[in-house]
C-alpha cells in the first residue's frame, strides 16, 4: 500500500504557522459572517469515508507504538501515540495468520463505521498491512466492566443500587445506539464495557465515569420482526436462551444487559463462569433458573435491592423474548430514573459553572451554515481527530439533546432543545430551515454526532496547525498536495456529479488571488490555499 508521505515543501509552513491572522484579513476573502448567505452546495461526507480514507500506508509511519494494555486470542491492544498531532489512542493489533479473527475484524470494522454513538468506541481509523490489522481507537484508560465489578464485589460486596442504575443507563444507551442502526452486538457482556477516564475515577468517583461499549467482532444487522437463524454464539454465561437455541432478535442483548444487572447489585454471577459449558447452557434455557434465582433475593437476604430493581431485572430477564421489555422502556423505568437526580444534581453543578451546555451553540451552527462546502467537510474530518477533552461542552450538549439516546439529532429533538433552552438565552438560529440542511452533512436527515461536533466545533481547535495538516492530508486522495475534484470524487466514493465537486473547489478558492490555481484544466487548492480558506478572521469570534 502506498505510503501518503510526501516531501515537506507541501505544506511549508504547517508546523510553525497555524492561520496566518495577518493573511486571512488583508485577503479578498474576509467577509463578515452576517453579510454571507447561506450556503447551498454539499460536500455529503460521511464518517465511513474518513474511516475508508485513513488507510495509507503502514501503521508505524503515523504512530508510535507504546505499552500493551491488553492480550487475547485475536492478538493485543497497546497504547500509541500519534506522530504529527501528538494524540493518544489505542491500537488492536489482529494477525492474519486466524481467518477466523480476520473476518471478525473486516466485520468490526463494517459496524463501527455505521455507528457513530457517545456510548460506543470511537474508531478512529485502521490499516491493513501484509500480516497483520491495526485498528485506532479512542483511548480508555480504565477498567473494563467485568474487572470493576470484580474489584467491587472483594471491595464491599456489590455495587449500590444507584451505581448499578448509573452504569445501566450508559450500557442501556450504548446499545440503543447499535439497535437504531438495525445492529445485534451478539457479545454483551461485562469485558465488552470500559471505562473512560482512570484518572477521572480517581479524582471523582465512580458515579462520574463514561462507559464506552467496545467489540463488535460479531455483530450482525437485523431486519424488524424477522429471526436470526446464525451460529454465532457469545459468552455462554451471559447470551440469552433464543441464541442458543438457533432464533432470536435483537432482544437477546436485553437479556445479557439483565445479567449484567444483576451481577452488579447482587454481586454474584447469575449463571456459573466456571462450570463446563453444557452445563452452563441447561440453566440459561431452563425456564425457571431465572425465576428461582430471583426469588432468592429477599429483603432479609439483600437488603439494599429494592423492589424496582428486581421488578427491572425480571422484566430484562423474560424467558420469552417477545415479552420481554424493550431497551427503550428500560432505560424510562424508575430502577434507572434514579441515576437521572444524580444527573440533575451534576447539571445544576455545570449551570453553575456555565458549562452545563454550549451557550454559543446557534450562532456557531449559524456560523457553519455560512461556510463554504469544503470547509464544512474539513470541520468534520477534524471532529472525527479531535480528543474528549477538546470537546468537552460539546459532547455533553449532544447528549442533552439527544433524548432518545440514538446518537443522532432529528430536527424535532434540536426544535425542543432549543425551545426548552430559551430561559437560558438560547435561541432557534435564524433561518433554521436552510441551517439544519447545511448541519446534516452526510444527507440523511439526521444530524450524526460527528456532524454536530463538526458544527460547534471551538475555533481554537480548527486552526491548529496540526489539525489544518491532517485534514488536508486526508482530502489530499491523490498524495500530490493539492484538492482537486478527482481528490473529492474519490472521498465521498462519486456520491456527488463532477460539475458540483467543480463548484466546491471554485467556492473554496473564491476570492483567493491564487484562484487561478489549475492543473491540467482542472481547479485545485494547495495547502496554502486551504489554509486561507479554513483560517478566515470572520469565523473566530465565537
Amino acid at each position: 500500500m502506498t505510503s501518503h508521505k510526501r516531501p515537506l515543501d507541501h505544506f511549508p509552513d504547517v508546523v510553525h504557522l497555524g492561520c496566518d491572522f495577518k493573511r486571512a484579513r488583508g485577503s479578498k476573502r474576509s467577509v463578515q459572517c452576517s453579510d454571507k448567505v447561506f450556503q447551498q452546495l454539499v460536500l455529503p461526507l460521511k464518517r465511513e469515508d474518513i474511516i475508508k480514507a485513513h488507510q495509507r500506508g503502514s501503521f508505524l509511519d503515523h504512530y508510535e507504538k507504546g505499552e500493551m494494555l491488553g492480550e487475547g486470542a485475536f492478538g493485543t491492544v497497546n497504547r500509541c501515540r500519534h506522530r504529527s498531532y501528538n494524540a493518544e489512542f489505542a491500537v488492536k493489533v489482529i494477525s492474519k495468520n486466524s481467518i477466523k479473527h480476520y473476518e471478525t475484524f473486516i466485520n468490526e470494522v463494517k459496524m463501527l463505521m455505521e455507528l457513530d454513538h457517545p456510548q460506543i468506541i470511537r474508531l478512529i481509523e485502521y490499516f491493513e498491512e501484509e500480516t497483520q490489522v491495526n485498528l485506532v481507537f479512542e483511548l480508555c484508560t480504565g477498567m473494563d466492566m467485568f474487572d470493576k465489578i470484580v474489584q467491587v464485589a472483594e471491595e464491599k460486596g456489590h455495587f449500590s443500587a444507584l451505581e448499578t442504575a448509573f452504569a445501566m443507563r450508559q450500557m442501556i444507551k450504548a446499545v440503543i445506539g447499535c439497535h437504531s442502526h438495525h445492529i445485534i452486538h451478539n457479545d454483551i457482556k461485562p469485558e465488552n464495557f470500559m471505562i473512560k477516564d482512570a484518572k477521572k475515577e480517581k479524582l471523582a468517583g465512580f458515579m462520574h465515569v463514561a462507559i464506552r461499549l467496545i467489540d463488535l467482532g460479531i455483530s450482525e444487522h437485523f431486519v424488524d420482526g424477522e429471526k436470526k437463524k446464525t451460529a454465532q454464539c457469545g459468552s455462554v454465561s451471559y447470551v440469552a436462551p433464543e441464541v442458543i437455541q438457533g432464533s432470536y432478535d435483537e432482544k437477546c442483548d436485553v437479556w445479557s444487559l439483565g445479567v449484567i444487572m444483576y451481577m452488579m447489585i447482587v454481586g454474584d454471577p447469575l449463571f456459573s463462569l466456571t462450570d463446563p459449558v453444557d452445563v452452563v447452557r441447561q440453566s440459561v434455557t431452563s425456564r425457571e433458573f431465572v425465576p428461582n434465582a430471583l426469588r432468592q433475593i429477599t429483603k432479609s437476604t439483600h437488603p439494599w435491592i429494592m423492589d424496582d430493581a428486581k421488578d427491572l431485572m425480571s422484566k430484562m430477564l423474560v424467558y420469552d423474548p417477545s415479552q420481554r421489555i424493550s431497551l427503550e422502556d428500560a432505560v424510562k423505568h424508575p430502577f434507572i430514573q434514579q441515576s437521572i437526580c444524580h444527573q440533575k444534581e451534576l447539571d445544576a453543578a455545570h449551570i453553575m459553572s456555565g458549562t452545563a451546555f454550549d451557550v454559543d451553540m446557534s450562532k456557531k451552527l449559524e456560523r457553519f451554515a455560512r461556510m463554504p462546502a469544503l470547509r464544512r467537510a474539513a470541520l468534520v474530518i477534524m471532529s472525527h481527530m479531535a480528543s474528549d477533552e477538546s470537546t468537552v461542552l460539546q459532547r455533553r450538549t449532544f447528549r442533552r439533546i439527544d433524548v432518545n439516546f440514538d446518537g443522532q439529532l432529528s430536527k424535532q429533538e434540536l426544535e425542543d432543545w432549543f425551545e426548552s433552552s430559551k430561559s437560558q438565552g438560547v435561541q432557534l438560529p435564524a433561518m433554521w430551515d436552510m441551517v439544519f440542511k447545511q448541519i446534516d452533512v452526510g444527507q440523511r436527515g439526521r444530524v450524526q454526532y460527528c456532524e454536530f461536533l463538526a458544527g460547534t466545533l471551538p475555533s481554537s481547535i480548527f486552526v491548529q496547525p496540526q489539525m489544518l495538516e491532517q485534514a488536508f492530508m486526508l482530502l489530499d486522495m491523490g498524495h500530490d498536495g493539492k484538492v482537486d475534484d478527482e481528490d473529492l470524487l474519490t472521498l465521498v466514493q462519486n456520491r456527488v456529479p463532477r460539475q458540483v465537486i467543480h463548484k466546491i473547489i471554485a467556492e473554496a478558492l473564491e476570492g483567493n488571488s491564487n484562484s487561478e490555481n489549475t492543473f491540467e484544466g482542472k481547479s485545485y487548492l494547495t495547502y496554502d490555499d486551504f489554509k486561507l480558506m479554513m483560517c478566515q478572521e470572520d469565523y473566530y469570534a465565537i
